[in-house]
């Protein structure tokens, strides 16, 4: 039965990412398209994802979080913040990204079942564990958020000094990261010294 829900979910979120990108293409046969029948079709499928998530995460031994339930849970309060945000604020457009990332979350989580959570670990910690989850998600989206918008309206200050400067500082924090993984790669597929 879980497979059904799990199946439903994931054409509704590619359904409504389809239809997302038709409307964005601004393609005639699509124009009938409102921010309103793209939320209900998500939104659609947040109820499938969350019934699906109740059935895989809740069990006669307690709560299983492996790694892709974890990861489906994350992808089900992502998209139900979307879907709740795009109701008052034009956000939809987000639902490209985000639709197909749920379904993924949903297929693995479908495809790779986990162990069943240890006999020793009790009700309390596997709650634990779930709201630690839940807060972590809506946490971070809300730290992100605040502080992009803190920040864009920061540089926005027509009175700034420097500003160019406080944008080459951001441009450089964004793409550190990334050199640095290249050059931990190109370590590792050194064909000398390399693992």
């Amino acid at each position: 039965m879980s497979t059904v829900f799990g199946l439903g979910s994931v054409a509704l979120y590619l359904t409504g990412a389809v239809l997302l990108g038709l409307r964005l293409a601004s393609l005639p046969a699509f124009a009938f398209l409102g921010r309103r029948h793209l939320v209900a079709v998500a939104a659609g499928g947040v109820t499938l994802h969350g019934v699906l998530l109740y059935q895989g995460i809740v069990t006669e031994r307690g709560l299983d979080l492996g790694f892709f339930n974890a990861l489906s849970l994350i992808a089900w309060v992502v998209v139900l913040l979307l879907v709740l945000a795009a109701l008052t604020k034009p956000v939809a457009n987000l639902g490209l990204i985000v639709l197909p990332l749920a379904a993924l979350s949903i297929v693995l989580a479908l495809a790779y079942t986990t162990a069943r959570p240890p006999e020793w670990a009790s009700l309390g910690i596997q709650v634990h564990t779930m709201v630690s989850i839940l807060a972590f998600g809506v946490l971070t989206i809300v730290f992100n958020t605040v502080a992009g918008v803190f920040i864009a309206v920061l540089l926005n200050n027509p009175t700034l000094r420097f500003k160019a400067f406080y944008r080459s500082i951001l441009i450089i924090a964004w793409a550190l990261p990334n050199v640095i993984t290249l050059q931990v790669w190109q370590g590792f597929l050194n064909q000398n010294f390399g693992a």
